[in-house]
């Protein structure tokens, strides 16, 4: 377990939150400070996704803590500082507040990927709407080299290409076919085809759900911690709680605006927070999920529809 604290970081005021191996979410209503929670995360890992370098990081701080060790980022004093376990003292450095701060300002690569090799953590799974990339801690995208060849783990839903590369080597999805199969009727992958009962199928021609449940198990074996965005677009209900089933031997953060996945997670401990206007709070029960807006909002649409 790491507990991860944000301060004044972006559109997030405050957030405490404890990430658990298994399924930790965060729910809220849009621009409620979601996926700046994941940046921030990602930032301690020296991972600067495109989202989070658009704009400069001008205030804020952020720090994650695993045991005694730790990794901390205050933008508004210039300092960073970071202790892993073996270290007498904490490495620290001191940089400058004005003009632009990129993500890359983050120094001591040694010791931050001490820190997270303790937590556990050598590779991150990112997926934003209809990409996939795995991020070697440190901010690289991780390469598995196949018969001579490097392959980057990286993958758009929609690349024919990207998915013929893959599926031509259908060892990248050994260890998932028995996932793949409960989860979907294919029973196999290669060439860009997907065996369907007993019928080759075209990737493109499966469908978006297929597609994206087909990406994140292959991120899931080739990565430590997942991090999904938007988790459930182009996922019917049910295979999104079934899919995040079979990751709960990962630590996985999905960031949801759908309140079903939210309950049916209290069902299986899943480790909840709601996030709106800049503050995180744990939702411990199903009576603290009722309190919230976004909640009482889609019950009235529930009801209207069933009403109606």
């Amino acid at each position: 377990m790491i507990n991860l604290k944000i301060r004044n970081f972006r559109v997030v005021k405050e957030a405490d939150i404890e990430v658990k191996r298994g399924i930790n979410i965060l729910y809220g209503p849009n621009a409620g400070g979601k996926s700046t929670i994941i940046y921030a995360l990602l930032a301690t890992m020296g991972i600067g996704v495109e989202n989070l370098k658009r704009k400069p990081v001008l205030a804020g701080a952020i720090e994650v803590v695993h045991g005694g060790s730790y990794v901390r980022l205050s933008m508004r004093e210039g300092r960073y500082s970071c202790k892993a376990k073996d270290m007498k003292e904490p490495y620290e450095l001191i940089f400058g507040t004005s003009g632009e701060l990129p993500v890359e300002v983050i120094d001591g690569v040694q010791c931050y990927l001490k820190f997270w090799e303790e937590v556990g953590v050598r590779r991150v799974g990112y997926m934003f709407g209809d990409e996939v990339v795995v991020y070697n801690v440190g901010g690289s995208t991780s390469s598995i080299d196949v018969d001579g060849e490097s392959v980057p783990l990286r993958l758009n839903v929609w690349d024919k290409q990207a998915w013929a590369q893959f599926t031509g080597k259908p060892h990248f999805f050994d260890g998932l076919y028995r996932s793949i199969s409960w989860l979907t009727d294919i029973r196999y992958l290669h060439g860009g085809y997907a065996l369907k009962g007993d019928k080759w199928t075209p990737m493109e021609l499966l469908s978006y759900g297929e597609k994206k449940t087909l990406a994140l198990l292959l991120v899931s074996k080739y990565s430590d911690l997942i991090v999904v965005e938007g988790f459930e677009g182009g996922l019917h209900i049910d295979l999104a709680l079934d899919l995040l089933s079979q990751l709960e031997d990962k630590i996985v953060i999905v960031e949801t605006h759908i309140g079903v996945v939210v309950g049916k997670g209290f069902e299986r401990n899943w480790n909840i927070y709601y996030v709106e206007n800049g503050v995180a709070n744990r939702v411990s029960s199903l009576n603290d999920l009722l309190k919230t807006e976004l909640i009482q909002k889609e019950a009235e649409l529930y009801t209207w529809v069933v009403g109606g």
